[in-house]
């Protein structure tokens, strides 16, 4: 009798322990599956802030490459739109230094052209500071450059230099208006032509037209 309340009371312990290692089991079960869930969703979350970081850092960057690229374009647009202005603005100045050319050469056949010429003379005579002195004279002025011509350009020398002045003409190739004054041994040289005078002040004539015209 003893036997058999004994096996019993063992059975019943067998069962409290085996339902014990089982509830311990299941509890340890679910704490890894709970752990691991947690963890799980910590990756999840971890990626998708790495996602967004990284999709907001390819925002930044398309946008801050679509500003440097906007004001490239602007820049460059700018700029197209300076040198298409100047190119107008150098088109009509160049037009308008054709036209002062022609004017000149057309100078030539009125009556200012003779003092015209002997202003440029006697300003030539002056700066080269000689008593012998050689005047290179256009084909186109040979009426104009007379024996009349040349001692009246003397005698004026005379009085407005106060020197007695020499000259020899000589008849050159060039067609533009005025002359070539040198010295006889060639050490000084004055170049009153149109074109070598309008050359020296070229650029300020450039900026006066820019000024007053535009």
């Amino acid at each position: 009798m003893q036997k058999k309340e004994n096996s019993h009371i063992q059975e019943e312990n067998a069962e409290v322990i085996c339902r014990k290692i089982k509830d311990d089991v299941e509890r340890e079960v679910n704490e890894i599956i709970a752990a691991a869930r947690k963890e799980a969703d910590v990756i999840r979350i971890a990626a998708e802030n790495e996602v967004t970081k990284k999709k907001d850092d390819l925002l930044k960057n398309f946008h801050k490459e679509s500003q440097a690229l906007k004001e490239k374009i602007f820049s460059t647009v700018a700029i197209e739109k300076k040198r298409i202005i100047l190119d107008e603005k150098n088109k009509f100045i160049e037009e308008v230094f054709a036209q002062i050319k022609e004017e000149a050469h057309a100078f030539r056949m009125r009556s200012e052209y003779i003092r015209f010429l002997t202003a440029a003379i006697l300003d030539g005579a002056l700066t080269v500071d000689a008593e012998n002195i050689d005047v290179l004279y256009s084909s186109l002025d040979d009426k104009i450059i007379t024996e009349d011509f040349k001692r009246d350009i003397e005698a004026q020398c005379r009085t407005q230099l106060n020197r007695a002045v020499t000259l020899q003409v000589h008849k050159s190739d060039f067609t533009d208006i005025g002359v070539i004054v040198q010295s006889h041994d060639g050490h000084c040289m004055c170049d009153n032509r149109f074109l070598a005078r309008f050359a020296l002040r070229r650029e300020e004539f450039y900026m006066s037209l820019l000024r007053e015209v535009f």
